[in-house]
């Protein structure tokens, strides 16, 4: 089971193909229940959350490799740190998604950043042709500048 979580929410995946009859329960309280059977295995997991949820706005994908779901926190606030409840360490099950996982200063890095380049794809924008006339080759790449590379190597000024 892999999970991360943002300011608002959290991610859990559950690894488990094919699953068959999949049943997901989620409780404000923070009471996560999943059970379903795959190659006649029945498999099931209950936990208590840190925190409390939203379960009612709980999203479940079912994909063929695994569940994922998408829990809103009732409460957007500073990241938990753990996912269960209680003191000590996690169960060795529980591992963090590395693919979903964001820092708090991430994601306040991403928003700040968002606006920048929406702030700059604007100013290209002639206001009398509308959005289908972008001037694109304005628009600064981080990689590329007037004083590197390609890349971000060092090399020669492009003409």
């Amino acid at each position: 089971m892999l999970w991360a979580e943002r300011k608002d929410k959290l991610f859990v995946t559950i690894e488990v193909q094919d699953v068959q009859e999949p049943k997901v329960k989620v409780e404000d309280s923070g009471h996560l229940t999943f059970s379903g059977s795959s190659d006649g295995k029945v498999y099931s997991l209950e936990l208590q959350l840190h925190g409390a949820v939203s379960g009612t706005d709980a999203k479940v994908a079912v994909l063929p490799r695994h569940v994922i779901i998408v829990l809103p926190k009732a409460q957007a606030g500073p990241h938990w740190g753990k996912l269960l409840a209680g003191a000590g360490k996690a169960p060795h099950f529980v591992k963090v998604d590395w693919s979903k996982y964001k820092d708090e200063d991430e994601e306040d890095q991403e928003g700040a950043c968002f606006a920048r380049h929406r702030a700059a794809v604007k100013s290209l924008v002639h206001k009398d042709k509308g959005i289908s006339h972008v001037v694109f080759s304005r628009v600064p790449h981080p990689l590329l500048s007037p004083r590197s590379g390609s890349y971000g190597r060092p090399g020669p000024v492009p003409a």
